[in-house]
């Protein structure tokens, strides 16, 4: 059934309104190509530890449906909501329910990862002995499970009117799953971040030079700056539903965009800082500029060629 609602946004925010989408659209399209780079060099990459492939994997794979699908569809329905066009109440809560999902999937991904660097960088030697790609698959896969199915339980059993459908964590039991879904694993990435940080920091200063440390650092300090980024985009976005903003209120929407910018920026920072998949890349691309020069060079010389015979032929006898 279609949903028509009556306009209750001013103009003004409208037309930003206008402007976040097509830069959410924009981000969305970044996302999708730096996470395939990114996949691509993990699949390829025998220089990182197949632990942190799996986590990666997961979270550039799930970016990839999250900006294919999830928020395109999400937000440009959102648009036509506020343009008080007729929008279809269940296509509008089934691109809600997808996003959310996919959404607090990803932000618990990154717990994971962070709770793993955590023990790989504080505790190397238990890591290695303890750690098994089996206990990463299954953590990733108990997480989608579960969110899945509490936000599902949500979406179905409650009632959302056409203007909540687009917070559905103000109150009730999206607020809970709010809490207890997306804060309490933002407040374990923060505690995790701060003691890997400290440990960087310890083995810096205070501990003799270690053989063959080079990689692993450039990896674990490329990881953390991921992980701050992430931390950093997330504190306006946590205080704005904390304060219980509304969808329509510009501080909302601009805080959302400034936000979304983690699906685009996460896939290059990881690619950009770290030396081996950086050459990769500019490996592949200067390979396929030498071979569409070559190929042009060849196209160039046999057209002179062909135009030189057809020249000959011309002439008379």
């Amino acid at each position: 059934m279609n949903t028509s609602v009556s306009c209750f946004i001013k103009e003004s925010v409208w037309r930003w309104k206008e402007i976040a989408l097509g830069f959410e659209l924009t981000t969305c399209l970044f996302a999708v190509v730096g996470c395939v780079i990114s996949l691509c060099c993990l699949k390829t990459s025998g220089k990182i530890e197949l632990v942190m492939k799996i986590q990666f994997t997961f979270i550039f794979a799930g970016t990839i449906v999250t900006c294919l699908v999830a928020l395109p569809g999400h937000v440009i329905l959102e648009y036509l909501k506020f343009r008080c066009l007729p929008v279809n109440g269940k296509l509008l809560k089934t691109f809600l329910a997808l996003y959310t999902i996919s959404a607090f999937i990803e932000r618990n991904a990154f717990a994971v990862l962070a709770i793993f660097r955590f023990w790989a960088v504080c505790f190397p030697f238990k890591y290695k002995q303890f750690t098994r790609w089996t206990a990463v698959v299954g953590a990733e896969v108990a997480l989608f499970v579960l969110i899945t199915l509490l936000w599902l339980i949500d979406f179905i059993t409650r009632g959302y009117s056409i203007q909540e459908m687009t917070n559905p964590s103000k109150d009730g039991m999206g607020q809970i799953l709010y809490y207890s879904l997306l804060l309490v694993p933002q407040a374990v990435t923060a505690m995790a971040y701060s003691a890997v940080v400290s440990c960087m920091l310890y083995r810096k200063f205070c501990v003799t030079q270690r053989q063959g440390a080079d990689d692993r650092d450039q990896v674990v300090k490329s990881v953390s700056i991921l992980i701050l980024m992430n931390l950093l985009l997330d504190v306006p976005h946590v205080a704005n539903h904390l304060t219980k903003a509304s969808s329509t209120d510009l501080s909302y929407i601009l805080i959302h965009v400034i936000y979304r910018l983690h699906f685009a920026l996460d896939p290059f920072i990881f690619v950009g800082l770290n030396a081996h998949f950086r050459q990769q890349v500019l490996r592949y691309v200067s390979s396929k500029l030498l071979r569409r020069k070559k190929v042009h060079a060849s196209q160039t010389i046999n057209a002179n060629a062909h135009s030189r015979t057809q020249s000959d032929t011309a002439q008379p006898a």
